[in-house]
């Protein structure tokens, strides 16, 4: 179906529109397989801490025009790369030239410590002139990367466009089903600036693995490219995997870029720690892009829990036809961290009851439902998650902010989202700000859910009722809709049970918009936004919606510190002496 088509049918109405998500989200269901590190924050502007990589005696070349027989020492003996991978040893570093490598299955079973690591370092003309770590980071406040994947003589590397064997070495092979490219069952193995193309896996971890790193490298188009998500029968459509980490130790992955590997791009399942930070996942392929982008779940019934992942993007083009999962904790992920991230075009999601205790914070959603039609940019919580919070998120441009799908898929909760805290969110430019959304098949209800502190600006409606819902409670938020409250579809509606306490309205909302449900100590007057002509769609500066000091909005609001101590500040880290209405 062509993008002009599906926007005729949105511009039908509601029902439409309704039919049409219907149609698109029965293919956003999931297939049914299924470090805590220092956390004291980098200082603005920093560069790593990496080491200098410096040629010793314990140095060896790589060229992909070497022969047999060499002894390794200089680029004009260089091994060749088969070569280096059996003779490799730890305490060694091993450079890679830039060029093309074909072929092969390679194995790393090397165990090195602390002191005796295995590094193999690419470069372009001479050992050393690529180094992600000498680029300058940006502050710790961003909602995005700090830093990115790099080329030689720190250029920044473009992922919307192609990288050659000119940039780093460039391992490139064909697509086989279950075909591991590089597999890694040892220690203290370092990889930098790799290029790896095509396979089934990239780069297998396994849990034998251990404080290992991947740093600075390009991972792509893992997978069978010409299967279409559509095509589920398929034995190739849920094969393609960038980086799989099985239970491994410590992994390290940073300054990556991951381009269209299809099924996952990075895969965290049954890990405990690692650092997962400054990657950008690209989803380009029309036919069938990354189905998920950063997965974290569990392995053989062992949790991944307590991992922080951070300045992070994932960027998919409206092109494609799966809208993806961006960053998902799904089946067994347990008080996780997603904070300073990016996500365009895809969604963050938590899906299943056993994901429980995550936090995803400092975030920028970027949509394009205005711009190009795509309604598949969105907060989900789905498949009966349950006490995940939600916290200092903007979305933008978006059909909904806040999502509430059942795919069925956890049948022994049949729930789409149930006791889940939403903290300091701004919704602006959408149709919807809350969406209890529909899926024909599986109608699970939406229940106790809190919205605290929540500023919708800009919407078209507020709440969406499309499937049964109970117990949901907004508190201490702001509604700006230029149409009304709620919308009803197909029989189901907004419970009578809804709390609306000590909320505002605007727009064409009045303290009347919520008289048919539980509401309690709304409040009148005009917010005083202290710059809402700032508020412009595409932009993620909400500075403007700040209340002026005599706004009726501050102090207006009701203590909730109890409700989640993760209340107890406002949507700029300010610890709040009082509660206003809204974010601020």
């Amino acid at each position: 179906m062509s993008i002009v088509s599906l926007l005729c049918i949105w511009l039908i109405g509601c029902e439409a529109d309704t039919d049409l998500y219907g149609e698109l989200t029965q293919f956003q269901e999931d297939e049914t397989i299924t470090e805590d590190f220092d956390t004291t924050p980098i200082p603005d502007n920093a560069t790593g801490s990496e080491e200098e990589f410096v040629v010793d005696e314990n140095s060896y070349f790589v060229s992909s025009e070497a022969s047999g027989s060499n002894d390794g020492k200089s680029e004009a003996t260089a091994w060749t790369w088969s070569e280096a991978v059996a003779k490799a040893r730890p305490g060694m570093t091993i450079y890679v030239k830039a060029g093309k490598y074909t072929s092969g299955n390679f194995e790393f079973n090397q165990r090195g410590d602390s002191s005796e690591k295995l590094r193999f370092i690419g470069y372009k003309e001479v050992p050393g002139d690529i180094d992600a770590f000498k680029q300058t980071l940006l502050s710790n406040s961003v909602r995005d990367r700090r830093g990115t994947t790099r080329l030689a003589n720190d250029e920044e590397f473009d992922y919307t466009k192609r990288p050659t064997a000119l940039d780093m070495p460039f391992f490139e092979k064909a697509y086989l089903r279950n075909d591991m490219f590089f597999t890694i069952r040892g220690q203290f193995i370092e990889f930098h600036n790799f290029i790896i193309k095509g396979g089934d896996f990239g780069m297998f971890f396994n849990a034998d693995s251990a404080n290992n790193k991947v740093i600075n490298c390009i991972i792509m188009e893992q997978g069978n490219l010409d299967i279409g998500s559509r095509d589920s029968s398929h034995p190739d459509r849920y094969q393609g995997f960038g980086i799989a980490n099985r239970s491994s130790t410590n992994l390290e992955v940073r300054f990556c870029s991951f381009l269209n590997s299809e099924q996952h791009a990075l895969e965290i399942k049954g890990a405990n720690s690692g650092v997962y930070a400054d990657n950008v996942v690209y989803s380009y392929n029309e036919v069938n892009g990354t189905d998920y982008f950063f997965l974290i779940t569990s392995e053989s019934g062992r949790p991944s829990s307590d991992l922080i992942v951070e300045y992070n993007r994932c960027h998919r083009l409206t092109s494609t036809t799966h809208g993806g999962h961006g960053f998902i904790v799904k089946n067994g992920a347990i008080n996780n961290t997603i904070r300073n991230w990016k996500v365009i075009n895809t969604n963050i999601e938590a899906s299943f009851a056993s994901s429980t205790n995550n936090t995803f914070e400092k975030g920028e959603l970027n949509g394009s439902y205005y711009t190009d039609g795509d309604p598949l940019a969105y907060i989900l919580t789905s498949n009966s998650a349950t006490g995940n919070t939600f916290k200092d998120i903007i979305i933008d441009n978006v059909w909904g902010g806040l999502v509430f799908l059942d795919h069925g898929e956890d049948r022994s909760n049949a729930y789409a989202g149930r006791a889940n805290d939403y903290i300091n969110i701004i919704v602006k430019n959408a149709q919807y700000g809350v969406i209890f959304s529909e899926s024909y098949a599986h109608l699970g209800p939406t229940t106790d859910n809190q919205f605290l502190n929540c500023t919708f600006y800009n919407t078209q409606f507020g709440i969406r009722a499309h499937r049964e819902n109970s117990g949901n409670a907004f508190i201490n938020c702001h509604f700006s809709a230029s149409a009304s409250l709620y919308t009803n579809h197909r029989g189901y509606v907004l419970n009578a049970n809804t709390k609306f306490e000590n909320c505002h309205f605007s727009g064409n909302l009045n303290r009347n918009s919520p008289l048919a449900f539980e509401e309690n100590n709304i409040i009148d007057g005009n917010p005083m936004f202290s710059d809402p002509n700032s508020i412009i769609d595409g932009s993620f500066d909400v500075s403007g919606l700040e209340l002026l000091p005599n706004s009726p909005l501050r102090g207006a609001g009701k203590d909730i510190g109890h409700l989640n101590s993760k209340a107890s500040k406002d949507f700029n880290g300010k610890t709040r002496s009082s509660f206003n209405i809204g974010a601020f």
